[in-house]
């Protein structure tokens, strides 16, 4: 069984703001992390700022493949980016409730995009996180420690250290 194709018969996911003025359906699901990086959790504090919805950090994030339909609220719709860090991400995002929706950074290269799983529905019931995402050190000192591994699957860490690109047991470093 492949878990990153759908079933013939299931329909594409939809995506949904928190005010559900927009709606998009999203592409082929490809798969789902815990993110710890500090782009998302930057993201998240400038959307509460302005009164978006509160995430738990690390969130869930889900994969799929970057084609997607909008279905309403493109009026409503938003692109920013707030830095211009090369692991930056550009976010799309409803500009009257505050919900991030979406985002791609160029490593991705026009692959896939992240979403926020708690926003799509429905829910797959073969979503378990395949590992965690952190950008050099998990912010312990801003996040708090680093949550247990809830699944059981392995855990398998992605690290993304600039200028190096190294793999060892269950953490693999990734050049940003």
């Amino acid at each position: 069984m492949n878990c990153c194709l759908p079933l013939a018969t299931e329909k594409r996911p939809l995506l949904s703001c928190a005010c559900k003025k927009v709606s998009l359906r999203l592409g082929r699901f490809r798969n789902n992390i815990v993110c710890c990086c500090e782009d998302c959790q930057a993201i998240f504090t400038f959307f509460e700022g302005k009164g978006g919805k509160p995430h738990a950090l690390p969130f869930r994030a889900s994969y799929y493949e970057d084609n997607f339909d909008l279905l309403k609220g493109g009026e409503h719709l938003a692109l920013m980016k707030l830095s211009n860090q090369p692991m930056a991400s550009k976010n799309l995002y409803c500009k009257l409730c505050n919900t991030a929706l979406m985002k791609c950074i160029d490593a991705y290269q026009g692959n896939v995009i992240a979403v926020d799983f708690q926003l799509v529905t429905p829910k797959r019931d073969d979503s378990t996180p395949v590992g965690r995402l952190c950008e050099s050190e998990y912010p312990a000192d801003k996040l708090g420690p680093l949550p247990e591994w809830p699944y059981e699957t392995p855990t398998l860490e992605f690290h993304f250290v600039r200028n190096k690109v190294s793999a060892h047991s269950n953490v693999i470093l990734l050049a940003s």
